[in-house]
């Protein structure tokens, strides 16, 4: 802790740096700040090759030059940034197909779903700037598009807002015009507009800087052990288990009891239901707290299978907007229609609609408010997403060609070349939306 504090400390004074490699590495025009930290001040502390503190403290700054074993144990770092990123040079190329084979499918087909719920942000929030209000809010009625006049109003109010999104867009295929805003050019998009492609398109640009960012980071050590840039967009859409994953309480509950454990981390007791913290995760809460089910035990990473499992499809889908939006910085509207695209399915539990059987894996807004059918939320791995499309030759757009050939003609799998996904009309020579 204190070694951790003493870097930060070196952070600051060499960011306060008023000489022009400190206005170059502020600007971010040539490397950063913590390598200019290190160049004139010290790095203290280094990560070692499995991304843990190294053993050893490094006193002096490169400037100065470092003893043979300061030397060893700065090196440890620098080789595994440099072999992580050269092994990590093809995982953007692939993130970014998948994102496109997710969300091709979401093109707008209608002007209005009819929504009423919308979600919630912050007045404060900018992001709420050419969208609709899914409820009165500062004077304004329902349905009032969000300009610079009207988003000052919200403001002055200091009341949060509901607002239309496609997280809460009701449309059973593609999207509406409504829940989708404005465009870039402040007109509303037209019918037959693939806003899903122009987004997965506006989150593939940045994953290379992502790659990057996720093996050099700060350059620094922090007690924080979460998934950082590439690493955290590829932990939240894996669907799996990974490191420094948060702990989730199971049931709506008051904290009983808190304990160390003595195989290391911590037991935390929520009604009648124990949860373990694994070692190197804090307590977030504390004795006497009440806690809904879903919420956040300790620090972390809430993985977006286990909230939609606690919290249902429409809450795991604005948390797990959150997450990935603290990743990126772009129009929020674009991390709503990929979490709009991946979360979108369940299991059916029970059925008595003749069309839908039990076990099926379903799209959630092709069953929302059918009193006849029951699903269980069910969020697949981003990379498995594409291969449930009952559309065989969307499949086989994304990878996996001949099993897509072999299910299609075992299950009678039909393409339809006037569908919303454009890669099936377009091998078909048929006219696309």
């Amino acid at each position: 802790g204190h070694l951790i504090d003493a870097q930060s400390n070196i952070l600051k004074i060499t960011k306060s740096n008023k000489g022009t490699m400190g206005s170059i590495a502020n600007s971010g025009g040539r490397g950063n700040i913590s390598q200019l930290a290190k160049g004139i001040n010290a790095p203290v502390i280094v990560n070692g090759y499995d991304g843990r503190p190294a053993m050893q403290i490094i006193d002096k700054s490169y400037a100065e030059g470092l003893d043979a074993a300061d030397w060893m144990t700065a090196a440890q770092e620098s080789r595994g940034n440099a072999i992580s990123t050269f092994l990590s040079t093809s995982l953007p190329g692939a993130a970014s197909k998948t994102l496109g084979s997710i969300m091709a499918p979401l093109v707008v087909v209608e002007d209005d779903c009819g929504d009423t719920q919308g979600i919630k942000m912050k007045y404060n929030d900018v992001q709420i700037l050419d969208r609709y209000l899914a409820k009165t809010a500062a004077g304004f009625k329902t349905g009032t598009l969000i300009t610079d006049k009207v988003l000052k109003a919200i403001k002055r109010s200091k009341k949060d807002v509901f607002v239309r999104s496609p997280l809460s867009c009701r449309s059973k295929k593609g999207t509406c015009s409504k829940c989708q805003g404005m465009d870039h050019k402040g007109k509303p998009f037209k019918m037959g507009a693939h806003v899903g492609m122009r987004s997965a398109q506006a989150m593939s640009e940045p994953l290379t800087q992502l790659v990057l960012s996720s093996k050099h980071g700060s350059g620094r050590v922090s007690e924080d052990r979460s998934p950082k840039g590439f690493d955290k967009f590829k932990a939240l859409t894996s669907a799996n288990d990974f490191e420094h994953m948060a702990s989730l309480s199971e049931s709506t509950g008051t904290v009983k009891n808190i304990e160390k454990a003595p195989q290391g981390g911590s037991f935390i007791t929520v009604g009648n239901s124990s949860h373990y913290l694994a070692p190197g995760l804090s307590v977030k809460v504390k004795t006497g707290d009440t806690v809904k089910k879903g919420d956040q035990l300790s620090n972390g990473l809430p993985s977006p299978a286990q909230l939609v499992k606690l919290k249902g499809i429409e809450e795991g889908r604005n948390e797990y907007t959150e997450s990935l939006n603290s990743i990126y910085k772009i129009d929020r509207r674009h991390v709503e229609n990929f979490v709009r695209s991946h979360m979108n399915y369940g299991k059916v539990s029970k059925s008595s609609d003749p069309g839908v059987f039990e076990g099926e894996i379903v799209e959630y807004n092709s069953v929302r408010g059918n009193p006849n059918v029951q699903i269980d939320p069910y969020l697949p791995p981003m990379d498995s997403v594409p291969g449930l499309s009952k559309d065989w030759m969307a499949r086989m757009g994304h990878r996996n060609i001949k099993r897509s050939i072999e299910d299609a003609a075992a299950y009678g799998n039909a393409a339809d070349p006037f569908g919303l996904d454009p890669r099936v009309g377009i091998a078909m020579g048929k006219n696309i939306l």
